[in-house]
C-alpha cells in the first residue's frame, strides 16, 4: 500500500529499514496511515462539500449526462451510416 500512498523517497527508505528491521511493523503502518490520511483528506473534504450542496451535485450530473448523450448520438449516427441505415 505504500506504493499508492507514500512518496518515492519514503518507499525507498521503508524498503531498506523494514527489511533490516530498523523499524517495526507498527512504525511502518503508522507512516502508511499518516500518508493515507494526507492523501485522502482532500477527497473527503470535497465529498462533504458536494454532499451538502445538492443543487451543485445535480448540476454536475446533468451536465455530464448531456455531454454523454451528445457523444452517444454522434456515435449512433456514425454506426447507422456504416451499416447503411442512414
Amino acid at each position: 500500500m505504500h506504493k499508492h500512498f507514500s512518496k518515492k523517497e519514503q518507499i525507498e527508505r521503508i524498503n531498506i529499514v523494514c527489511r533490516t528491521a530498523e523499524i517495526g511493523c507498527i512504525e511502518c503502518k503508522k507512516i502508511l496511515s499518516e500518508n493515507m490520511v494526507e492523501h485522502l483528506t482532500p477527497i473527503c473534504l470535497k465529498y462533504e462539500r458536494l454532499i451538502k450542496n445538492t443543487d451543485s451535485l445535480v448540476n454536475i450530473l446533468q451536465t455530464g449526462a448531456k455531454r454523454c448523450r451528445r457523444m452517444a448520438e454522434e456515435t449512433m449516427i456514425e454506426v447507422k451510416k456504416k451499416m447503411g441505415l442512414v
